[in-house]
């Protein structure tokens, strides 16, 4: 929804994160084909704009999802020429969790992961088949900054690709110059890149620059070891609930606390665990017994520290995080099944795995499964939807409740395509500007009933403790808790209630209101750089003050 509303707001002429320093080019790719494209689309799916920009990221995803599987099965049969390996493991990596979520999301991950895969594939094809070609060089460094340009963090898995030409052979001059021709090239491909979009925003000292790279953190300081020890795993394979648990479990969550004995339920899921976790002990052994195995190790070891150590510093859980080791992860994987002095224990660990990645993520994520939560999250807003008017805001807890994850996940859905659910989550653990909840929400209520519209607030937020499928788990951000929703609602004034105990109720623009609110509302302003062309419109969710002195974002909820 992000790089849509972001898309169709340059459309507008009107600037809303087009020039993201973390996904560069994937708005500016997205923009060039809706205006290519939209002609052809409005006559099948008719001249909703949103629906097409959405269909086209999704397209280009899918498409580039498609090429990475291709491509990952060309490098591999560089390395394992014979038996049906190279095609099995690839089809785990069809179906992790990752790449089988990502691939139709329309987000710049696949085609990043896709350029990655690419530049690795052309410096082992000219590592294996020397022919002194510079344009190879050239385009293998085109490729690894392309994807760097599309999600930055790709630059983590550079390394491991400039390093890959060793991992077939002993160190010679071709390959020293190889690698190093590439990495010249890339240098400089990256270095033309992000100074050519810095000159377009003018941004002209070092503070500015700097304010833009951290704009695309989105404020979000999200971090530990723990979560990069769970994460790992569950980029690969579906688990589930597992991970809330674990966490409610480790955070002694008071609302939904979890026992030992709770724990053991979740034996298959801590399988799931153990057997990623001895794959990869398996894999570094098997590599590890041979010359030929430890070249390989070496480029997978490039590619694995700087991603869980980033994994470490900065959202750990998130299932994207690792899509960047994805290439050097299945290069080890199909090395270790086809050497022949593998122990047969490790063999049978490391398929065991991939049957693991095959099969139940195939079950977990079928269609009957995804329309359950689909008419789920329907059923809870159908009542609401014949009640709002043109501006309306319903306010739900959190980031992570499933009504918000409706309606950004099912852009096709009939009540998402009616454009009437602004949907605002009161609660982002991890944001910088978490505690500041109160005023955002403030401004967000004057502002949306100054404009005619009303306020529609989830009754979960009334409830004194949340239940365990709300998906909220108490001290995963020390800074907030569920009780601080309860004890500030809990004071105003409400009017008709739809949907029972979980459903809506509507906030009065009463007075008494009006003045508690205004009293809220934050005094400070959130600034753009000079440079930014301001929209006339915002896109839903962005409320932003505009002030003269040229310095950089640093939120994303802020009052206009």
């Amino acid at each position: 929804m992000d790089f849509v509303s972001s898309i169709l707001a340059r459309n507008r002429g009107e600037y809303y994160e087009f020039w993201d320093f973390g996904h560069l080019f994937w708005r500016p790719i997205g923009w060039l084909a809706f205006r290519i494209s939209s002609p052809f689309l409005g006559r099948f799916i008719g001249p909703d704009q949103r629906i097409q920009v959405t269909l086209i990221l999704i397209i280009l995803s899918w498409v580039t999802g498609l090429a990475s599987s291709l491509l990952l099965l060309a490098l591999l049969r560089l390395y394992c020429t014979y038996g049906w390996t190279p095609q099995l493991v690839v089809t785990a990596f069809i179906f992790s969790m990752a790449e089988l979520d990502y691939s139709r999301t329309g987000s710049s991950y696949i085609p990043g992961l896709f350029l990655l895969i690419l530049g690795m594939y052309l410096m082992a094809r000219e590592a294996m088949h020397p022919s002194n070609n510079v344009g190879i060089q050239v385009g293998a460094a085109l490729a690894l900054a392309g994807s760097v340009s599309l999600w930055f963090l790709y630059v983590l898995a550079v390394p491991a690709a400039i390093m890959l030409p060793f991992a077939s052979g002993a160190p010679d001059r071709t390959r020293f110059r190889l690698s190093i021709g590439t990495l010249f090239y890339f240098c400089l491909s990256i270095a033309w890149i992000y100074l050519g979009v810095i000159i377009h925003l003018r941004l002209s000292s070092v503070a500015s620059a700097l304010g833009w790279i951290l704009a695309s953190s989105h404020g979000i300081a999200i971090r530990g070891v723990s979560r990069a020890i769970l994460g790992w795993p569950r980029s690969f394979m579906n688990m589930g609930d597992a991970g809330r648990i674990m966490k409610r479990y480790l955070l002694h969550d008071p609302f939904n606390p979890v026992s030992r004995r709770d724990l053991l339920g979740l034996w298959p899921e801590l399988l799931k665990f153990g057997l990623f976790y001895m794959t990869l002990f398996s894999i570094i052994v098997t590599l590890g017994r041979s010359s030929r195995g430890r070249q390989g190790l070496t480029v997978g070891t490039l590619a694995m520290l700087p991603v869980l150590g980033f994994a470490i510093h900065w959202s750990g859980g998130d299932l994207e995080r690792y899509l960047p080791l994805y290439p050097a992860f299945f290069l080890m994987l199909s090395i270790s099944l086809t050497d022949q002095k593998a122990l047969s224990l490790a063999k049978t660990i490391a398929w065991l795995f991939v049957l693991c990645v095959v099969f139940p993520n195939a079950v977990s994520l079928r269609s009957a499964a995804v329309q359950h939560f689909q008419t789920q999250a329907e059923n809870r807003v159908i009542r609401l939807l014949p009640r709002l008017k043109p501006g309306s805001c319903i306010i739900v807890s959190h980031n992570l409740d499933d009504l918000m994850e409706f309606n950004r996940n099912f852009p096709f859905s009939s009540i998402n395509r009616l454009d009437a659910l602004h949907i605002y989550g009161l609660l982002t653990p991890g944001d910088s500007d978490v505690t500041r909840w109160h005023e955002s929400f403030a401004s967000r209520a004057l502002i949306t009933w100054l404009a005619g519209g009303d306020m529609w607030i989830s009754s979960r937020v009334l409830h004194r403790t949340p239940y365990p499928d709300w998906n909220w788990v108490e001290g995963d951000d020390n800074r907030v808790s569920w009780s601080d929703l309860e004890s500030f609602f809990s004071h105003l004034q409400y009017g008709e209630s739809l949907g029972g105990d979980d459903g809506f109720v509507l906030l009065l623009p009463s007075t008494e209101n009006r003045k508690l609110l205004g009293v809220l509302k934050p005094k400070e302003s959130i600034l753009l750089p000079a440079s930014a062309q301001l929209p006339s419109v915002w896109p839903r969710g962005m409320l932003l003050s505009v002030a003269h002195e040229p310095i950089s974002v640093n939120s994303r909820f802020a009052t206009f």
